[in-house]
This record gives structure tokens, sequence and C-alpha cells, in this order.
């Protein structure tokens, strides 16, 4: 489990791993590809690891279905974008965004 105590969400990571000497999230997934809600997940993953104090360096998903397929998450623009969405739902849903 991960949290993230400055933009409030937690979550499950799949698999934290090295990958080539960088540490990767990786996100195991039972679709033939990754959509771009998957590359969200591991990227806000990714940015809730950091808060704790691991130096993930980039996201991996895996899809499963049709044998497998790997997709490289753009770590920071993907992080970038989670967390305008986040901004968006509590602007939108009354939730308290810390600032």
């Amino acid at each position: 489990m991960v949290f993230h105590p400055g933009h409030l969400y937690a979550g499950r990571v799949d698999l934290v791993a090295v990958l080539e000497e960088r540490l990767v999230v990786l996100d195991l997934k039972t679709s033939p590809q990754a959509y771009p809600e998957h590359l969200l997940q591991v990227g806000a993953y990714a940015l809730a690891l950091r808060e704790e104090g691991l130096p993930v360096a980039g996201d991996l998903v895996l899809g499963l279905k049709e044998g497998p397929s790997v997709a490289e998450v753009p770590l920071e623009k993907v992080a970038e974008a989670f967390l305008g969405l986040r901004r968006a739902f509590d602007f939108l849903f009354g939730t308290p965004y810390p600032k």
C-alpha cells in the first residue's frame, strides 16, 4: 500500500523492482494493452513512493491478456496530469485539497 499525505490518495502497488539499475513501479493488467488511466495510476504510485523517500525513476504497465505488452510511462508528464485531475476532482466534488 502507498499513501501520499500531501495529495491525500492511496493505492496498492503490484511490484516495485530494480530494472537496468533503475527503481521502477510495475503494474500488471489483465487487459491487452495499457490505457491512459493505467498510466495515471502508476504515475500516482510513483509520486507516493517518492514521497516516502524511494528514488523511483520510471514506471511500466504490463498488459497480460493477449501475451505480454509493455508500456513505459513518461513519469513526469503522467504525474503532472494525475495531480491536475486530482485538483479538478476536488474542485468538482468539494473535497479539501491541501495547498
